[in-house]
């Protein structure tokens, strides 16, 4: 879960950053695959916990930072 957790945060920063970059429509592509990685993140975060290899109160307040940065890119994928 570890490796996996890393490569889907990384990947959610790096969408990101690409797709504010980006023109057109690979814009809205970009930044659809970057929610994707934040819900795996969190996934990955939620299974870290339930196998208590990561306190419970931070495995939320990441899973809450994860959960606005999804908010945060469907309101991106809205806009015009």
């Amino acid at each position: 879960v570890g490796d996996q957790l890393k490569r889907a945060m990384s990947g959610a920063l790096l969408r990101y950053t690409e797709g504010y970059y980006a023109d057109g429509g690979n814009k809205k592509s970009l930044w659809n695959s970057a929610r994707a990685s934040c819900g795996e993140a969190a996934t990955g975060v939620r299974l870290l916990s339930l196998d208590d290899l990561i306190p419970k109160d931070q495995a939320t307040q990441v899973r809450k930072i994860l959960g606005r940065a999804m908010r945060m890119l469907t309101r991106l994928l809205r806009r015009p």
